[in-house]
């Protein structure tokens, strides 16, 4: 009988040495938070990241180390540097024939818990937004001030892509006319191009 309640000791000792060595290990490798149920998440200085837990948004991490729960959490990383986008749009004017627009813009992203939330594919959202915008400036303008004045849209397309990008978190910081054609009545755009220099 003493040397059954010797063994269950020894056992008993060899299993809480067990549970300590892997808490004492855990602590080691990773952090006295780790043993806590922390997890170190480090966001980069070009970008935010929007926190959700348990599926819902919690917080929005800004760059820097931080240490977040380690169950039900997720993390989604957003690029906070203004990007470029480009392209080409047919409009027709209020006045005149239809004009090949060809536009260029730089747009930011503001809200990162808006862009996770808003859409699934932000390029293609953020694009068809800038061609709606630039449609809807050229639709109270004629043809004529299109081609000779090409700045002259530049702050109504801003201030209306701004509203409509603002709806999945981005802004519109600036935006050019790099060229417009006009297009002749077979479709086809005619030589003569006005280039803005």
């Amino acid at each position: 009988m003493g040397s059954l309640l010797v063994i269950g000791a020894v056992t008993a000792s060899a299993m809480l040495l067990c549970a300590a060595g892997k808490w004492l290990l855990v602590l080691w490798r990773k952090g006295v938070r780790a043993v806590f149920a922390k997890e170190k998440i480090v966001v980069g200085p070009f970008e935010n990241a929007a926190l959700y837990s348990r599926g819902v948004f919690a917080q929005v991490l800004l760059p820097g180390v931080h240490w977040i729960p380690r169950e039900d959490c997720q993390v989604y990383r957003v690029e906070m540097r203004a990007e470029v986008v480009g392209g080409q749009v047919l409009v027709h004017p209020l006045v005149g024939a239809p004009v090949h627009v060809f536009w260029s813009a730089r747009i930011q992203a503001m809200s990162p818990q808006l862009v996770i939330e808003s859409t699934n594919s932000q390029g293609a959202e953020v694009f068809h937004r800038m061609q709606s915008s630039v449609k809807a400036v050229c639709a109270t303008l004629s043809s004529r001030t299109i081609l000779t004045e090409l700045g002259g849209m530049e702050p109504g397309v801003v201030e209306k892509a701004s509203d409509l990008l603002g709806e999945i978190g981005y802004t519109c910081l600036a935006f050019e006319v790099v060229s417009a054609q006009m297009v002749a009545d077979v479709g086809e755009p005619k030589e003569i191009e006005f280039v803005r220099h």
